[in-house]
């Protein structure tokens, strides 16, 4: 033991440390100001598959998402497996591609061995949390140690380390950052000549996710012509070493295939097509929709894997094991519509570059000087912008979606004519913070109101707006000057209404209502807003005041 903390670089590890840190902030901030402060929803579980009821009455989760306002996201599928490792007690009913998810068994796998270690009946979300946390870890730690033995700034770990895809990987408890982090212990481990420790990394990285399969048998193939190590050429003792992750995989793949009676790959929808034709449509999408944030991103990342496609195919001539990276860089600009259509997905997937290129630029010993410029500009560039994205997106990457959920579908919309309706309040109450400290800092002042409203008019209230977001009808809310009414402080957040509303028909909805961050004296007047055309208590609606006081 002792031996081992001399071999520590403090100061790698203090950096190391920060990066957790910053991470842990991003996750706390979030789940602070956009899920009523209940860690047990970063995973965004949902009414449409349900939580497992044995976790959901141990742990107290109840569904983020009710079967109308969304699905939710992968991380919840992944939490659950950690819970149910060799999908014999019944989980499967709640994941939606079952065989597909268990084949990605790897992050679920470590969290599992850590709620044993610690003692726990079962995995518990901050454990899964934290399990990911210890990987990303590992691998800053070990790829700053790589660059700085390189005798480069340890910062060239910034653009992946604080890449957006990564940060919200780790948040939601999706796989992906984790399987990057395996990869890049695994990579610098044969680059450094350390086969064990690659081939225990590799394991786990194909285990956590498919794609890396293809560079461990890349690998394989490597070792086994000698273009690893040339001594050992066709030497099959050497080889059985570096096929080890693909026996492991195959194996895992074919349990799971018997256990679910399909194979994993045929629950795949849309992931892949031809290369870059996903990043060209939707540069254009962008371009035509007048997003140009979304539009420079996206070819950002283009060029990101252009630029990798080249520098591993010349790399590969001074060190063939850079031959190796080819096919996963050229499947990630395969990336097909279900990953394309939102930044989540495709920039998840992309993530792993941003550790390779910097690796790939130290190693290229014939690069010229400004090209190894361009492409330090260019990882600057990525780390800026993801940062600011995180910025951007952060709160509305799922803006409160169990409130505010609403469609795009409506054709045709029309403005009423008539806004005749009623609001009671039934009552409101300040959510619970559970499990965040620093209230103040992490979290936003909020009450949930839950309101009666009628429809008195003669005309259906849509629920759905136009593409361009007119014409649909919203609970919402002023924040008004004590002093004076008409003077409008505060516009407040839209909440969607639960269905199309008919005339004469009422509902009870809850509104998620964010109070003022100044100090002072306000009302609060909560009314229906039909988006683009006007506030009902504008035109003769119903309206009601609250006075609060802002301490």
């Amino acid at each position: 033991m002792k031996q081992l903390i001399k071999k520590i670089d403090i100061k790698i590890f203090i950096f190391t440390l920060i990066l957790i840190a910053i991470t842990i902030i991003n996750i706390l901030n979030y789940t602070g100001k956009n899920l009523e402060g209940n860690i047990n929803w970063l995973f965004m579980e949902s009414q449409v598959f349900g939580v497992p009821e044995d976790i959901a009455k141990e742990q107290g989760i109840e569904p983020y998402f009710s079967e109308k306002s969304g699905a939710g996201w992968d991380g919840q599928f992944h939490y659950y497996i950690s819970n149910d490792i060799l999908a014999t007690k019944g989980y499967d009913a709640n994941v939606d591609s079952p065989s597909y998810r268990w084949q990605r068994i790897g992050l679920p796998l470590i969290a599992k061995i850590l709620s044993i270690i610690t003692f726990q009946k079962n995995v518990n979300i901050p454990t899964y949390i934290f399990a990911n946390l210890i990987l990303y870890g590992i691998a800053i730690y070990v790829l700053a140690r790589y660059f700085k033995e390189k005798q480069k700034s340890i910062l060239y770990v910034l653009p992946w380390a604080l890449c957006l895809g990564v940060q919200i990987t780790i948040r939601h408890g999706l796989v992906d950052a984790a399987a990057d982090a395996l990869f890049i212990v695994a990579f610098i481990s044969v680059l450094k000549n350390k086969y064990l420790k690659y081939c225990i990394f590799m394991t786990l990285a194909c285990l956590t996710r498919e794609g890396y399969t293809l560079i461990a048998f890349m690998i394989f193939l490597l070792s086994f012509f000698g273009q690893i190590d040339k001594e050992k050429k066709y030497k099959i003792s050497f080889s059985a070493l570096f096929a080890i992750p693909g026996v492991f995989f195959l194996a895992w793949y074919g349990y799971v295939t018997l256990r679910f009676h399909i194979l994993p790959a045929q629950q795949a929808y849309g992931i892949t097509q031809v290369y870059m034709t996903g990043f060209i449509q939707y540069i254009v999408k962008a371009a035509q929709d007048g997003n140009v944030i979304e539009m420079f991103s996206l070819c950002i990342y283009a060029v990101s894997i252009i630029l990798m496609t080249i520098i591993t195919y010349k790399k590969g001539y001074e060190k063939r094991i850079y031959w190796s990276i080819c096919p996963y860089v050229i499947l990630i600009g395969s990336f097909g519509p279900t990953v394309m259509s939102h930044y989540s997905g495709y920039l998840k997937g992309i993530s792993i570059l941003f550790a390779l290129l910097p690796i790939m630029m130290i190693e290229y010993e014939n690069m010229k000087v400004w090209n190894k410029n361009i492409i330090i500009a260019f990882l600057l560039i990525t780390t800026i912008s993801s940062i600011y994205l995180g910025t951007k997106f952060n709160i509305h990457s799922y803006p409160t979606s169990k409130f505010m959920n609403n469609g795009t579908n409506l054709e045709n919309g029309t403005p009423l004519k008539d806004f005749s309706s009623s609001i009671d309040i039934i009552n409101h109450k300040e959510r619970p913070y559970a499990n965040i400290p620093m209230k103040g800092f992490f979290t936003k002042d909020y009450e949930v109101y839950t309101v009666k409203v009628k429809n008195n008019s003669n005309e259906q209230w849509p629920r759905d707006s136009q593409k361009d977001g007119r014409y649909a009808v919203y609970l919402s809310y002023h924040w008004l000057d004590a002093n004076d009414k008409s003077k409008i402080l505060q516009d407040g957040l839209r909440t969607a209404i639960p269905k199309n509303i008919q005339p004469g028909e009422e509902f009870e909805s809850q509104m998620y209502i964010e109070y003022p961050n100044k100090k002072g004296d306000y009302i609060l007047r909560i009314s229906l807003v039909q988006e683009g055309v006007a506030w009902f208590y504008n035109a003769g609606g119903a309206y009601k005041d609250i006075n609060i006081k802002v301490e």
